[in-house]
């Protein structure tokens, strides 16, 4: 005769739950880090582009 089975030995295995990744402010601060760094790269450009277009006018 087989051992009886229960329900959860029909869900998929994953690490106890203290485990898991979780959403946290660590994640939160990473990404404005990126949201700022990736803004001061767009308001270079604008700059660079501004720059160019007065050069380009003054010949």
């Amino acid at each position: 005769m087989r051992p009886h089975r229960s329900v959860s030995d029909e869900e998929a295995h994953r690490p106890p739950r203290g485990k898991r990744a979780s959403w946290s402010g660590n994640s939160l601060t990473l990404i404005k880090k990126i949201l700022f760094v990736l803004k001061k790269v767009l308001d270079r450009s604008q700059t660079l582009l501004i720059e160019a277009e007065i050069n380009h006018c003054t010949y």
